[in-house]
């Protein structure tokens, strides 16, 4: 599984390297608020429960600088190996984020702050096992994105939790 993480991890990195290699015209950090939609894969770590697709909501503020406050909630629904039943994952964070810019419209992001997280699981029937996981703590990311003015696109890696990672694609609208 570790593998798997980190060939998605270099194809991220591949990725925001050829956006930070472009020469368009120079963009300037964004200063407002931003509001976007994520969806990607949720990387589960843990041998009961399967990979799924993730959606996510961010809400921020640039600064101007390149910094930014982003709150962000994500959801997932996978299934439970050998058709144990399936669970409910979801989380929310407030990060401090930092968008590095090349000569172009193309950054670099990382971010970090604190989640909250919570795991429910359910038999195949639909009844709740005796399981209900919730966890908080440092969180952290890496990713790049592309500003084309009033519209951002972003492909980043987040870390949730210990056996959580995500790998996401969004766009968010700058105001």
């Amino acid at each position: 599984m570790k593998g798997k993480t980190m060939k998605k991890l270099l194809s991220m990195l591949a990725i925001t390297g050829c956006l930070l290699a472009s020469n368009s015209a120079l963009a300037q950090p964004h200063e407002g608020f931003m509001l976007g939609l994520k969806a990607g894969h949720l990387d589960v770590d843990l041998a009961v429960a399967e990979s799924d697709i993730a959606y996510g909501l961010l809400i921020g503020y640039g600064f101007g600088n390149g910094l930014a406050i982003e709150f962000e909630a994500n959801s997932a629904d996978g299934d439970l190996s050998r058709n144990l039943g399936d669970y409910d994952f979801s989380s929310s964070a407030l990060y401090l984020a930092g968008h590095l810019y090349g000569s172009g419209p193309a950054y670099l992001k990382i971010k970090g702050g604190y989640f909250e997280s919570s795991n429910e699981a359910r038999d195949p029937l639909g009844n709740k096992y005796n399981y209900d996981e919730e966890d908080s703590g440092f969180s952290f990311g890496l990713g790049g994105g592309y500003n084309f003015g009033a519209v951002s696109l972003e492909a980043e890696y987040t870390k949730l939790e210990t056996n959580y990672n995500l790998f996401s694609i969004g766009a968010n609208y700058n105001f």
